[in-house]
């Protein structure tokens, strides 16, 4: 039962002022200013709620746990429910620019490149000259494919990938959005074509050729391991013990498919 556990219970009910922005996507979702930052309040609803909120707390802490860029997500409880106090990545001026609405721009240009393929995605990054730190924004992009492939989001795609352009510079928005991992699916495919066809995400990481790719493959392999990953899942168990035993099953069998990559 939430609120059983050793977990503290971190009540922002009486802590947050509604700021009248309101966000998109099957959750609620208001915007809050809690110690004067701005936040998103995010409930679940149904059946799956805690699990939905579970998963996008671990992948948040994961991600932060190896400094990965990530949208920072706090557990907390408003008005005697579960629910998440999520940075709200965008300051006074910026715009998000999702790359599903760069793509949709294209299509008037080439039908060919309107498609969610990764080839488009490198072809965006590197020819849009206000897009900085080009190498940098591929590699963040595989960190991204490797997290997502260790909590087995089954939800990725062209609207939950994105920039931020600020001040005329446009850099890759942090990774967000990460409530449909620990499917029960492990041969979930990727939404996004690597050359011309939908494949796991495990065999795009053991034959899709990139250098970027083996960054981040040595990336998480150095930064992560069974030690950190049962520390966090303990926070996860601290919630509810049944959530954090079917994580810890998906999480540590992904894991160990991670460090043996490359080793053939």
């Amino acid at each position: 039962m939430i609120g059983k556990s050793g977990m503290k219970r971190f009540d922002v009910t009486e802590k947050i002022i509604f700021n009248n922005k309101f966000y998109s996507g099957k959750a609620e979702k208001y915007g809050v200013i809690m110690y004067g930052a701005n936040y998103i309040l995010k409930k679940e609803a149904g059946k799956d709620q805690l699990y939905k909120l579970c998963a996008e707390y671990f992948a948040a802490i994961l991600g932060q746990s190896i400094n990965v860029s990530i949208q920072k997500v706090l557990f907390c409880w408003y008005k005697g429910k579960p629910a998440l106090m999520i940075e709200d990545f965008l300051m006074p001026g910026d715009e998000f620019v999702p790359l599903g609405g760069i793509l949709e721009e294209q299509k008037d240009l080439e039908e060919e490149k309107s498609k969610y393929t990764y080839d488009n995605f490198l072809d965006i990054v590197y020819s849009n000259v206000r897009i900085v730190e080009k190498e940098e924004t591929i590699k963040k992009f595989w960190l991204m494919l490797i997290l997502d492939f260790l909590i087995s989001n089954k939800a990725r795609n062209a609207s939950n990938i994105g920039f931020i352009k600020r001040r005329g510079v446009i850099r890759l928005a942090p990774v967000f959005d990460n409530s449909s991992g620990f499917c029960f699916d492990q041969s979930v495919d990727m939404h996004m074509l690597f050359q011309g066809k939908k494949q796991s995400r495990l065999d795009i990481l053991k034959h899709f050729e990139s250098d970027e790719k083996m960054y981040a493959i040595n990336y998480f392999k150095e930064n992560l391991s069974e030690k950190l990953l049962d520390s966090l899942l303990r926070e996860i168990k601290e919630i509810d013990p049944f959530v954090e035993e079917v994580f810890r099953k998906i999480v540590f069998e992904r894991f160990t498919s991670i460090i043996s990559l490359g080793e053939d």
